[in-house]
């Protein structure tokens, strides 16, 4: 680590046994000496995020580890002089392959400080060239950002989308719009650090919306891609060459076979649509079975090396594929609409002054309910102008408030084209941020619906027997 000197005091105080690295280089040496591996071995156990129930050990091989590896290297092209800040999980796949990927290529990594507040003083101060996510992550930095031009001058806001209009329509005629860097756009390339190049998001769907926002704004190459923890993170990955890819996950990586299979339940039938269905994955990065568990392995992973995600998709044109629903995560109103949360969530995370959101349905209703966290620094300075409290779970309990926040979901929901059935009709403001330390949260920021469900089930019983926020059926607006 260094020299001995340079250590902070608090650890030379404590138990820490603190070595120098080409000590540790040499102890590494003379007790684990180098033993040749073989395709089949066993790499890693890695566990899911259990979202819906309790977390599966999913065994990946020597071979599943370089096929993601190298398809990873095959479409970022990292370089010794790539910078990768590091704050999702290292245990979890998406994380792992973009690490083990620089490492092998002799990048550079920096580690963030574990708290969420301080990521983009951490990314300031290592600068990175590489920025990678999740869409929770930019969902907020893309509703940070609209917050703050929503509350500046008529003007600003009116040269803003002047630039951000100008600039998105010289770059889909191939062109470049330098003016407006140095005078509009140099702030938020500031606030990634002011060397990011590339962007790459994971884990789940990126909205269209923020995609394009990201690459106008800070002038990197947004990317998306998509893969699990049983493909070990890869499966579809956006092309570089492609600059204005937005709204899918990019057409398969060579080494993976992908085909969409029958979902009769929700309608994706081949004889009516040949191009929806779940997405199934064969190839060399799919995992070998899950850690003895032979029942949920035969679930999901048939003999010839098929594996069922559980994710619906949809082939476009143009040979990339669209995630657009997920088994799973799908609620059927009592009217018979289907509704699929992970993508309203995603789309109502940007909302003004929606810090997080959760969003609940129920088969014997034919409306949503959901629980809102609000972004405590945009509610308190709008609560301050508004001469009301400060205090959040005042704002919180606050009808006036309540309806602040479902008149911005609605707007939302109206410039995504969403359906009425779409919006959530009654909504809960809940004060304490979920965590991934509460259990609420998994370590890659995904919602836990089963422990949700639970601890909010009250809640929700309430919602449904309060009057609608859009005062239909004859019940007035509150």
């Amino acid at each position: 680590m260094g020299r001995l000197e340079s250590v902070p005091e608090f650890l030379k105080s404590s138990r820490t046994k603190i070595h120098e690295y080409e000590e540790v280089k040499r102890m590494a040496g003379s007790i684990h000496p180098m033993v040749q591996s073989s395709p089949e071995d066993l790499f890693t156990l890695l566990y899911t995020s259990g979202t819906s129930g309790e977390p599966k050990g999913v065994m990946l091989t020597e071979s599943n580890a370089a096929c993601s590896i190298a398809g990873c290297l095959e479409l970022i092209k990292l370089s010794q002089s790539d910078v990768h800040i590091s704050y999702l999980p290292l245990a979890h796949s998406y994380e792992m392959v973009c690490m083990l990927s620089g490492l092998l290529v002799g990048a550079s990594a920096g580690f963030w400080r574990g708290d969420i507040n301080g990521l983009l003083d951490d990314i300031q101060a290592l600068r990175p060239t590489i920025l990678v996510g999740v869409p929770r992550v930019f969902d907020r930095i893309y509703g940070r950002i609209m917050c703050g031009l929503e509350e500046a001058s008529r003007v600003k806001r009116a040269l803003f989308s002047y630039a951000y209009d100008s600039k998105r329509r010289a770059e889909q005629m191939g062109g470049a719009s330098s003016i407006w860097e140095g005078v509009i756009f140099k702030r938020f390339k500031d606030l990634l650090g002011k060397r990011v190049r590339m962007i790459v998001s994971g884990s789940a769907p990126l909205n269209p919306k923020v995609q394009e926002f990201l690459r106008v704004v800070t002038g990197a190459t947004v990317i998306q891609g998509y893969g699990l923890t049983e493909t070990f993170a890869l499966v579809c990955v956006q092309r570089i060459c492609d600059k204005k890819a937005t709204g899918h996950v990019g057409p398969p990586i060579g080494t993976v076979e992908v085909k969409l299979v029958d979902v009769p339940e929700l309608g994706y039938v081949s004889s009516v649509d040949q191009h929806r269905g779940e997405v199934c994955v064969r190839g060399t990065n799919v995992f070998v079975g899950y850690y003895k568990d032979e029942a949920k392995t035969s679930d999901v992973l048939e003999p010839d090396g098929w594996f069922h995600t559980g994710d619906v998709g949809e082939w476009l044109p143009n040979g990339t594929l669209r995630i657009i629903d997920r088994k799973k995560n799908i609620f059927k109103l009592s009217q018979g609409e289907y509704v699929a949360v992970d993508n309203l969530e995603s789309v109502f995370s940007q909302a003004r002054f929606v810090g997080q959101i959760y969003i609940h349905g129920d088969s014997m209703s034919d409306y949503l309910v959901a629980i809102v966290v609000p972004d405590a620094e945009a509610l308190v300075g709008w609560a301050e102008l508004a001469g009301m409290s400060k205090d959040v779970r005042r704002l919180c309990a606050d009808t006036k408030v309540k309806i602040l926040i479902y008149e911005e979901l609605c707007k939302v929901a109206k410039e995504n084209q969403l359906h009425g059935y779409q919006i959530p009709r009654q909504i809960y403001l809940e004060p304490d941020p979920w965590t991934v330390e509460s259990g609420v949260l998994t370590p890659s920021l995904k919602t836990k619906r089963f422990v949700m469900r639970k601890m909010y089930e009250a809640v929700f019983k309430e919602l449904y027997r309060l009057p609608r926020l859009d005062g239909s059926n004859g019940r007035a607006k509150l």
